[in-house]
């Protein structure tokens, strides 16, 4: 699928990421955004071709004129998903029932648009175009703990936290916007077109099969009489503190050096595996094989990032039936 990422340039691109400076915005751009904007759609959806359409200045700032400008430029690409992490807060905008008629024509022409309501004001204050119905809103309310919910064609998220994929350094980011990245990438990933069909597979597959919400699991019942095995690195400080301070006090298990050539035989009398903190490890096949390892022998996963994306962890949960909880989107 082709996604438009309308936000500020993406400086970090590879072959799926497509460049189109014809919407330009005065002041200089803060890159990081819309870079990390991007890891997170294409880790979700790898085979999907990425359009960067630039309509955000320094500071992730922008105007009516610009986004309307963006949002018909991906219309003529023709963009299946238009991502548009950001908005705008106030209905008194000149320009504002132009920006509804062009989210009404990409609505028409089967495009998915999706869009970022202001950060922890879900319900109090109506970003735009998140608020339109032709939009799918994305926002988080952390004091909401159903995981995932729907209100009209909005998401709403019970967690505020995603992880951004990056090999050279872990990295977490807190907001709409970044949850609005992770909503585009899961729908080009199992390439749904259609809003019900959609706002139905967050909130009963992804919600009740996939998301994790740390708010509400009961670790100690989880782990009540359970071993573990630790997957880490032992020269890694970090990685070791994280078994000490958090599993230990929950049940019994032991630390293996992932390096240990005997990894699957120390691993196997374990009821569940917990998987390091390892940069490296994200879309690593190692990873990838201790996980299916793990799965076909109905052991629990447990990963601080998802070192796999949504629809593998819902591929093996359906295959297998095994819990692969991921503390992070």
């Amino acid at each position: 699928m082709r996604i438009a990422i309308i936000d500020t340039e993406i400086y970090n691109k590879n072959d799926r990421v497509v460049t189109s400076n014809e919407c330009k915005s005065d002041n200089k751009t803060d890159y990081t955004h819309g870079d990390n904007i991007a890891k997170i759609i294409h880790f979700e959806a790898p085979e999907s071709e990425i359009i960067s359409i630039k309509a955000l200045a320094e500071n992730n700032r922008g105007n009516l004129v610009d986004l309307i400008e963006a949002i018909e430029k991906a219309i003529d690409l023709k963009a299946d998903i238009i991502n548009m992490s950001l908005g705008f807060t106030s209905n008194s905008y000149k320009g504002l029932e132009d920006l509804h008629k062009v989210c009404i024509r990409a609505y028409g022409e089967r495009r998915v648009l999706v869009a970022a309501y202001k950060n922890g004001l879900y319900k109090t204050v109506k970003s735009y175009p998140a608020y339109f119905d032709e939009v799918i809103g994305v926002g988080y309310d952390i004091r909401h703990y159903e995981g995932i919910s729907r209100n009209n064609s909005n998401l709403l998220f019970a967690n505020n936290t995603v992880y951004i994929p990056n090999v050279q350094k872990n990295s977490i980011r807190v907001g709409s916007s970044y949850l609005t990245a992770y909503v585009s990438g899961v729908i080009a990933s199992s390439r749904l077109n259609k809003y019900e069909c959609i706002l139905e597979f967050f909130t009963q597959n992804i919600g009740k099969n996939i998301y994790f919400n740390k708010y509400t699991f009961d670790f100690r019942k989880f782990f009540y009489e359970k071993k573990f095995c630790y997957l880490g690195d032992i020269n890694n400080l970090i990685d070791i503190g994280q078994v000490r301070d958090f599993y230990l006090r929950w049940m019994q298990g032991e630390l293996i050096d992932y390096k240990d050539a005997r990894v699957l035989k120390k691993c196997k009398n374990a009821d569940i595996i917990i998987l390091g903190m390892i940069e490296e490890w994200i879309n690593s096949k190692f990873v990838y094989d201790i996980i299916i390892w793990a799965a076909i022998r109905g052991k629990t996963i447990i990963m601080p990032f998802p070192y796999i994306n949504t629809n593998e962890r819902k591929r093996m949960k359906e295959n297998y039936g095994a819990d692969i909880i991921c503390l992070y989107l």
